[in-house]
């Protein structure tokens, strides 16, 4: 992404501006996944009537773990990323059959919507859900044919992630009402594998919760390795971004 700026605009004001405000993005980003941690990391080791408190300790755990993991290198990156998304398909995939089996049409219903302007206010979100696909592009310089592999992993990812989007919402609302999917918000995919899977349902899916989470703040971290070297080189950013840590 600051390649294609630079080269478009030069190293001039838009692309500093554009840099930075990209960055930030991403920063959110992690910080909005790092939440989701904590709140299942709490509520499925300490409870769900735990201290907010300790939501907020587990955010902040996970982002310093994930950081001493990226100081480890690309390589203890790559696995650990490919056993979480194994460990991950399987349970989604045993979560929608689970919850697709005993789906309740009528929850579906137009009749259940949230007003238009919900709907609409929710497609931030979905943004935000898709932007960290953006990352996959900073690890041109670290894949085995890149010309090649870079785009099927974009699209591969973009695809799976999006079938499983949808499949996973029309099980969690097929299931729970929306009102109880808002008074869940934090947990709402633990509720819902609930009522097919009992209490070994709900530690399920806070487990993959924490497993997705944990993962997406990995590579957003590991994202900005590559990004913030770049910006570093281009003068964005000041040299110290672009120094390697001292393992």
């Amino acid at each position: 992404i600051v390649t294609f700026l630079i080269q478009g605009f030069g190293k001039g004001h838009i692309t500093a501006i554009t840099s930075w405000l990209l960055y930030f993005a991403a920063l959110i980003v992690t910080a909005m996944v790092s939440v989701s941690f904590g709140n299942y990391a709490s509520a499925l080791f300490l409870g769900e009537s735990s201290s907010p408190g300790w939501s907020k300790v587990l955010a902040t755990a996970v982002v310093l773990v994930v950081a001493a993991v990226n100081i480890a290198g690309a390589r203890f990156i790559d696995r650990v990323q490919s056993a979480i998304v194994v460990v991950l398909l399987a349970v989604f995939a045993i979560f929608i059959v689970v919850t697709l089996a005993q789906i309740n049409p009528q929850l579906l219903a137009p009749s259940t919507y949230p007003p238009a302007v919900d709907v609409i206010s929710s497609v931030a979100l979905t943004f935000f859900a898709y932007l960290g696909f953006a990352v996959i592009s900073f690890t041109g310089g670290d894949l085995p044919d890149p010309a090649k592999n870079l785009p099927r992993a974009m699209y591969l990812a973009l695809g799976i992630t999006t079938a499983l989007y949808v499949l996973i919402s029309l099980g969690v609302f097929g299931t729970l009402t929306v009102d109880e999917v808002l008074a869940n918000g934090d947990t709402a995919l633990a509720q819902a594998a609930k009522p097919a899977l009992g209490e070994a349902g709900f530690v399920m899916m806070a487990i993959a919760a924490l497993l997705a989470t944990s993962s997406s703040v990995n590579a957003n971290i590991y994202a900005a390795t590559g990004s913030t070297a770049k910006l570093a080189e281009s003068g964005t950013f000041p040299p110290v971004f672009g120094q390697l840590a001292r393992v």
